[in-house]
């Protein structure tokens, strides 16, 4: 392995050594450390057709793959499903995280997409994720309201099920700040199961280092049309690498 691999290997949290997670590559190692690195996910191959959940004439929904960022690279979901649809005009109206999955919402022309800013702005679209976590909730449905980036943020957790120190809730965001689930998660004693950046709730278990990114899934968004009036509500259901983490936790 590279220098330059392994070093990105660290820098990315993905190291741990006597089971303690390390991401400082000064540190040094002794013969009988013990060195254990996380299997890494990998963006799907640029042939992969990304799926769509929804379009009209100026709104499109995409199933976006987790390991991918959602725009202003090359390689990203905006740019995908511009050269997939050969349309340039398509712009993202919100971000989610490279390693999240699920729906994300792209305008097509200027129109739309002000319209759409604003009802984003305005706090009129549901955003519903579903996640898996380590450690578990105070009580089966609270609310976290820490402010975060200076900001109000409030973040809704609803529990689904329990087993083993570790819980598959749904979440539902009025507000969208930076990373809000899993900096939110930290406030009631848990992780994002798989997060490597927020070390918060229970102790990192053996199974936990096997799991391939933060389970985080944005699994429906629902809105008023601003042109048509009609009542939209897009879904998508977790890609399998969700369930079967939820499967091994025991959390289907």
């Amino acid at each position: 392995m590279s220098r330059s691999k392994t070093k990105s290997l660290i820098d990315s949290r993905s190291v741990w050594v006597n089971g303690k997670r390390v991401w400082m590559a000064k540190h040094a190692l002794s013969t009988s450390d013990l060195v254990e690195v996380r299997t890494h996910i990998s963006a799907p191959s640029e042939p992969t057709p990304l799926v769509i959940l929804y379009e009209d004439a100026g709104l499109l929904a995409v199933h976006k793959p987790a390991g991918m960022i959602s725009e202003s690279h090359t390689r990203s979901v905006e740019e995908r499903i511009r050269r997939q649809k050969s349309c340039s005009s398509l712009r993202a109206l919100h971000r989610l995280d490279r390693q999240t999955s699920g729906v994300l919402l792209f305008s097509k022309t200027t129109s739309h997409r002000k319209a759409y800013i604003e009802l984003f702005r305005a706090r009129s679209i549901q955003k519903d994720y579903a996640v898996l976590l380590a450690g578990t909730l105070p009580s089966p449905r609270c609310e976290v309201t820490k402010r975060l980036e200076g900001k109000a943020a409030k973040t809704q957790f609803h529990l689904e099920k329990a087993a083993g120190g570790f819980c598959r809730a749904r979440c539902r965001i009025p507000t969208g700040r930076t990373h809000q689930i899993r900096k939110h998660a930290g406030e009631i004693g848990c992780r994002v199961l798989g997060d490597t950046h927020y070390q918060n709730g229970p102790e990192v278990s053996l199974n936990e280092k096997a799991v391939p990114r933060h389970m985080l899934h944005a699994t429906r968004t629902a809105f008023q049309c601003p042109f048509t009036g009609a009542e939209l509500e897009i879904v998508a259901d977790p890609p399998d690498d969700f369930q079967q983490t939820a499967a091994s936790f025991h959390l289907l």
